[in-house]
């Protein structure tokens, strides 16, 4: 219900006007208190799937199967849970059951479910108030958790935002109230030269100042900054001369103790026969007000980069799958064909150039991907100071011999739990962005420091998390940056390089990264002093496991017979190929559910399942756990461009699962094989 604002608001005008009412608040929409969740499906079976999936994931659980029985259930027991709506029930639509609980004062949250994937229904529910949109096919069970934590993640940032408003309502109809009960209202007594002659409490609590040490003195010398004494006393001596009072409005004093204080300051004037006129100061702290205002910014902009984010990273993800599909169809075959070619031909040079153009469009596909956090990672304990140290030479040649590159570890910093694949990502775009700052020679410095951070550590730093902290700085001698720049710095795609030099997603990766392991990024540039970049990792425990395997050969095949599952034809054709070229026997099945069967009927043995993450009919981990059933101690890799957390809740790695990123090389294709059967070995 929208309500009409009031048509004079007492801070925005004269002392004079003051309104007689206030119009009641809107109704706040209802929201659960704790993971409640009300299932309305009319399909016995899915719905009691849905119930048992819900409970076992820590969620309370009640399940209905009519419109008519969720209604009658969330009046029965406010305030309403998350309704998870299938939209075509028995006795009503999944809406009508959100019009019927709105018609009886209830707001409820929930998500929409659906047999149709129609996009214009989706926006529709949308429009309509949903909270997200989820289609009953083979993956719903599979999603549904991972959208209901996102769900209530939203919902509890919505009543965030609300308790705010709240406060913000409750701070302005307290200052209204002053105005009637002047008790918290700040008076103070004057004449035309500024001379005190009356000061209440509220003053003396709001200035700092007992009366006696006011009264007979100039409250412009005490109070009002020297800036502005000069204003303060041409606007007293035209209100003493025309007996008429200036406008209200914001105005900054000084406290006795030196602090600044905002207030609401109006001024009345007594006119007395045969005296001077008397001049009242009336001023309302606005220190509370502007609290609540602060508090609500940053709430808001805190809720438009998670909802920035959560958009990013479904473009990410729906773009990533197709695109590193084509992408890994074209690496591989020009790989092949590069193999099939003797040395010095003439189609080597351009075959390389359409390897080399493929790689960099996967790159971009990742830097997208390690943005949004839907980045697949295997992180482990490492140390960092070893990492940093075998990227040195490579960083060297990044930033050119024009410029000075100094390594500064600390001796005792402990480890880090991070994938070393993102320390790469990290370094790389960090010292890239530093050597386009340096115009021509100059220096970059690299070094780690353990930082305890503590309260005051946190205090002064918004956005740090408490704890001990391994903080790797890059810093650099360049043009620096203004405070316009350092606010839009990790925003996606935001680049100060001409068209075509940068796609703006170097800085927003490493945004990305360090919020995936749970990090933090402080900046520190001003113009023409340079730039640091420090960023923070919470220290791990523990120290690495000492690995025992060797390095394997670059491209090394043997003879087990692999079962490769993948739906996209070209992909299917090109990984048939390169495993056939390593030498072993290939099993190849397009479809989930046909290799299942296969697998079922296989009379020789199995030795390792390759398989696609998503596909439609069955997702790569059930066609997993199917054959294992069947052929036990089976070695399992799974490979994607996204992986949609069907491997990798939150996009990390469980131990010993073995993941290959889409697009690939044949050699990183060959040693993830062997690894595999290698673990398959050990594990048998």
């Amino acid at each position: 219900m929208q309500i009409e604002s009031p048509q004079r608001d007492p801070l925005k005008g004269s002392w004079a006007v003051l309104p007689h009412s206030i119009l009641p608040p809107s109704k706040i929409a209802t929201v659960p208190a704790s993971r409640e969740v009300l299932v309305v499906e009319d399909d016995d079976l899915l719905r009691g799937l849905i119930v048992d999936l819900l409970t076992k994931r820590g969620f309370t659980v009640v399940g209905v199967a009519t419109g008519g029985d969720a209604v009658a259930q969330v009046l029965q027991k406010p305030p309403a849970p998350v309704l998870l709506l299938d939209q075509q029930l028995p006795d009503m639509k999944g809406q009508d059951v959100v019009s019927a609980l709105a018609g009886c004062g209830i707001k409820a949250q929930f998500i929409m479910m659906t047999g149709l994937g129609d996009e214009r229904f989706a926006v529709d529910m949308m429009k309509f108030g949903a909270v997200d949109y989820l289609v009953k096919d083979g993956m719903l069970l599979d999603v549904l958790p991972g959208v209901l934590e996102r769900a209530f993640r939203t919902i509890e940032s919505e009543r965030l935002l609300q308790a705010t408003e709240r406060a913000l309502r409750e701070s302005e109809k307290r200052f209204r109230g002053l105005f009637q009960d002047m008790t918290a209202v700040a008076v103070h007594g004057f004449d035309r030269h500024g001379v005190v002659h009356y000061w209440n409490k509220a003053s003396s609590e709001l200035f700092g100042y007992a009366p006696h040490e006011v009264i007979g003195n100039n409250f412009i010398e005490l109070i009002v900054p020297p800036e502005k004494r000069g204003e303060m006393t041409e606007k007293i001596r035209r209100m003493a001369d025309s007996g008429e009072m200036e406008s209200a409005g914001e105005v900054d004093f000084v406290r006795r103790d030196g602090a600044g204080v905002a207030v609401f300051s109006s001024c009345s004037i007594v006119q007395m026969p045969g005296r001077d006129p008397e001049m009242f100061g009336i001023n309302v702290d606005l220190t509370e007000r502007k609290r609540a205002e602060a508090d609500r910014e940053k709430l808001m902009e805190q809720l438009s980069q998670a909802r920035k984010m959560e958009s990013v990273g479904r473009l990410a993800g729906g773009v990533a799958h197709d695109f590193n599909n084509m992408l890994g169809v074209i690496l591989g075959q020009a790989e092949l064909a590069l193999d099939m070619l003797e040395p010095g031909d003439s189609l080597q040079e351009r075959l390389q150039e359409i390897r080399k153009a493929a790689e960099r469009s996967a790159e971009l596909t990742r830097q997208l991907l390690a943005f949004a956090r839907k980045q697949t990672v295997q992180p482990r304990v490492l140390d960092l100071n070893e990492t940093v140290e075998g990227m040195l030479k490579m960083l060297r040649r990044l930033v050119g011999e024009h410029i000075e590159l100094k390594w500064m570890p600390c001796l005792r910093l402990g480890y880090v739990h991070i994938d070393p694949v993102q320390v790469h990502q990290i370094l790389t775009n960090v010292c890239e962005n530093a050597r386009e700052s340096i115009a021509d020679t100059g220096t970059i410095i690299i070094k780690t420091e353990r930082i305890p951070c503590n309260a005051e550590f946190c205090s002064r730093h918004e956005g740090s998390i408490p704890g001990d902290h391994a903080c790797l700085t890059v810093a650099d001698s360049g043009i620096g940056m203004d405070a316009e720049m350092l606010t839009h710095l990790f925003e996606p795609f935001f680049t100060t390089k001409k068209l075509g030099e940068g796609t703006g997603l170097g800085l927003a990766t490493v945004y990305g990264v360090v919020k995936q392991n749970k990090g933090f990024i402080r900046v520190e540039s001003q113009p023409g002093k340079g730039s640091a970049f420090h960023i923070y990792f919470p220290i791990h425990a523990s120290a690495p496991a000492v690995s025992k395997a060797s390095q394997a050969a670059a491209t090394r095949g043997g003879k087990e017979t692999i079962m490769l599952v993948e739906d996209e034809p070209a992909i299917l054709k090109m990984i048939t190929g390169m495993l056939e070229a390593l030498g072993y026997t290939v099993v190849a099945s397009g479809d989930p559910v046909a290799a299942l069967e296969l697998a079922r009927t296989y009379q020789g043995k199995l030795d390792l399942l390759l398989t696609d993450v998503i596909m439609p009919g069955m997702n790569g981990k059930a066609l997993a756990m199917a054959v294992t059933d069947l052929h036990p101690g089976i070695g399992l890799i799974f490979m994607s461009g996204y992986t949609a957390n069907i491997i990798a809740p939150h996009g990390v790695l469980d131990e010993g699962v073995h993941f290959i990123q889409k697009p690939f090389f044949m050699h990183d294709l060959s040693a993830r094989i062997r690894d595999a059967l290698k673990d398959k070995l050990v594990k048998g």
